[in-house]
C-alpha cells in the first residue's frame, strides 16, 4: 500500500463520522463512488452520509437512497472527515455557502478523483487522471485494505465503473479496470 493510500485509509478508518460529497448533476460514477464508500464505511460501524448537491437522475432514484441535500448541509458540525469523490473543483462540488472549498481545506478533508486539472487542493488527495473512474479508484483503495467489501458497496462501485467505461467499451478501459471489477462481488 503506497503512502497516499495509507494516509487516506487511515483517515477513513479512524473517523467517527464522514460526509461524502460529489459533483453537481451526478452521474453513475459520482453516485457509485459516493454510495460505495458510504456502504463500506457503514459496514465498519463508521457513520457516513452522502451529500448530493442536485436532484438524482430518475434512473438512480430508487437505487441511491438515504442521502443528504444541500439544505441538510447546515448540520456539518458533527463530521470529523469530509471526502470529495469524482469532483474536480469547488464549483462542481455544489455544496453551497455552508461548505465552501475554502472551509473544507481548513478541515479534515480528502479528495479522490480521476479528472485532469483537479483544483480542489485538498490537504490529502489522490488524483489519478488515467484511472477509468472514481469508482475504480475507491474500489482499488478499499481492496488495498484487505477488508471485505460487502455486496451493497460492490454493487455501487461496479455501477460507477460500468458507467464511466461504457460497460468496458470506452477507450479508458484497461486491464486494471477488469482486474478491479473482477474482485468486486
Amino acid at each position: 500500500m503506497n503512502k497516499v493510500f495509507q494516509e487516506i485509509v487511515s483517515k477513513l478508518l479512524s473517523a467517527s463520522r464522514v460526509l461524502i460529497m460529489t459533483h453537481r448533476r451526478p452521474d453513475g460514477d459520482a453516485l457509485g463512488s459516493s454510495f460505495g464508500l458510504r456502504e463500506f464505511l457503514r459496514s465498519r460501524n463508521i457513520a457516513a452520509d452522502v451529500l448530493v448537491p442536485d436532484p438524482l437522475p430518475r434512473r438512480y432514484s430508487n437505487f441511491c437512497t438515504g442521502y443528504l441535500t444541500c439544505s441538510d448541509a447546515k448540520m456539518i458540525d458533527g463530521y470529523d472527515l469530509f471526502a470529495a469523490v469524482d469532483c474536480a473543483n469547488g464549483e462542481r462540488l455544489g455544496s453551497g455557502d455552508v461548505l465552501t472549498i475554502e472551509m473544507l481545506r481548513k478541515r479534515n478533508f480528502i479528495s479522490i478523483d480521476h479528472h485532469k486539472g483537479n483544483s480542489l487542493a485538498a490537504p490529502c488527495e489522490w488524483i489519478e487522471p488515467t484511472a477509468c473512474s472514481a469508482s475504480f479508484m475507491v474500489a482499488k483503495l478499499l481492496l488495498s485494505t484487505g477488508l471485505e467489501i460487502d455486496s451493497a458497496a460492490a454493487t455501487y462501485l461496479m455501477t460507477g465503473i460500468m458507467t464511466d467505461t461504457g460497460s468496458f467499451c470506452f477507450a479508458n478501459t484497461d486491464a486494471a479496470a477488469f482486474e478491479i471489477a473482477a474482485k468486486l462481488r
